[in-house]
């Protein structure tokens, strides 16, 4: 299922979204040239882009307005939406149609589903697999550190957590924050299928974390007609 998709029969949730579960981020610095022709960045953004700082995010939400489900998404980074600078999503795919339909209908998030498996390895590593009409097109490998500690984005000025999307002639922008513990993660090994979703391996690793026991705020999207700057 796809933004494109019959949705009639499927649980509608309005924003503000509270949300808990537990994520990997993993920072980037991407290759320019691939940020711009191979991370599915939508053409109204195009010649936007402010910088190569890139993430991507596994989540798996425990609880949520829909109910469970997972994802996972990329962040390109900053583009200009008009006179503002926020981060977008450029990809992303769910587990469930409830997300799909609500994240569109709230936030403009163009998102997709797919099927999502995780386990973990004898070494406690953790493995998860990503599959569309049964051909698996991710596969992450995580491990973790032992020691967290508190971390909350909330004293960050709301321009600095802006995110923001292009759907349907509209500007979506709105500023999420996010309570958890932290540990050092490391992404220990990656295969993605470029043609469904950014092929991370060209970039710089940056930064490998796990939020663990998170609490997220999504509130409503400010809506506004479609502007880059």
């Amino acid at each position: 299922m796809d933004h494109t998709q019959d949705t009639d029969g499927i649980k509608r949730a309005k924003a503000p979204w509270r949300l808990a579960g537990d994520a990997y981020v993993v920072a980037m610095r991407m290759p320019g040239e691939v940020l711009d022709q191979q991370c599915f960045v939508p053409e109204s953004l195009k010649g936007c882009r402010l910088g190569r700082y890139s993430r991507m995010i596994y989540v798996d939400y425990k609880d949520s307005p829909v109910g469970p489900y997972k994802e996972l998404l990329f962040d390109p980074g900053r583009f200009r939406f008009g006179k503002k600078s926020c981060r977008t999503i450029s990809r992303i795919f769910v587990s469930t149609p409830e997300s799909v339909v609500n994240g569109l209908e709230n936030w403009g998030i163009p998102k997709t589903i797919a099927r999502f498996e995780s386990r973990f390895l004898p070494n406690g590593w953790e493995q998860i697999s990503v599959s569309s009409e049964g051909a698996v097109f991710a596969e992450l490998t995580f491990s973790t550190g032992r020691f967290g500690f508190p971390y909350s984005d909330r004293w960050l000025p709301a321009n600095q957590r802006a995110t923001a999307q292009h759907f349907r002639g509209q500007s979506y922008s709105y500023a999420p924050t996010t309570r958890a513990t932290m540990k050092i993660g490391r992404l220990r090994e990656s295969k993605i299928d470029p043609g469904m979703f950014p092929d991370i391996s060209s970039g710089k690793f940056t930064l490998c974390v796990r939020l663990e026991d998170f609490n997220m705020w999504i509130p409503a999207a400010t809506i506004l007609p479609q502007s880059t700057g």
